[in-house]
Parts: structure tokens; sequence; C-alpha cells
């Protein structure tokens, strides 16, 4: 089962800083800075209090925003400012 399917709601974006602990490169990919990690708590939190379900978290997480120019938040993330970009989102919901 992947990440997402584990996770539940805000808990995906929580568990995705965790599973990262070293900004070097995996697969050629740069995995997160310590910052990014940081963010990422916050904004688990922050979606905790707006979302009022774990399904529509997970929903909210993995669908395409036209904000973050058809990325998903989950997606975004991986840079302090996505994290920023995503944040706004989610206050926007509020």
């Amino acid at each position: 089962m992947s990440t997402v399917q584990h996770a539940h709601g805000a808990g995906i974006a929580e568990q995705k800083a965790r599973n990262m602990q070293t900004p070097t490169t995996h697969n050629g990919i740069a995995a997160i800075t310590p910052a990014v990690r940081a963010e990422i708590t916050e904004i688990a939190t922050l979606a905790q209090k707006v979302f009022r379900s774990s399904q529509q978290s997970e929903r909210w997480f993995t669908s395409p925003k036209v904000g973050l120019q058809g990325r998903t938040p989950i997606e975004s993330m991986k840079s302090l400012d996505g994290c920023r970009q995503v944040k706004a989102l989610i206050v926007e919901c509020q």
C-alpha cells in the first residue's frame, strides 16, 4: 500500500515529512530540508483544524489545485515556497 493509503487526513503530510530524514537525494530526487519538514508539520496541524474528516483532508491534499498551477498540495510541499502556497490555500478554506 502507498503512503497515502496508510495515512489518514492531514497526517499524510506529516508522515511524508517524517519519511524524509536528510536533505540528500534518492533516485535523483532531492529530499526535503528540515525547514520544509517543519512547515509540513505546521500545515498538517492547520489542516486538521480546517478539514473535518480524514477523507476530506486526504481528498484535498491529493487533488490538483488551480492555485498550485495544477499540482496537488502533496506535490507542492517539496519546497519551502510550495509549503507556503499550500498553507495559504488551506487558510482560504477556513
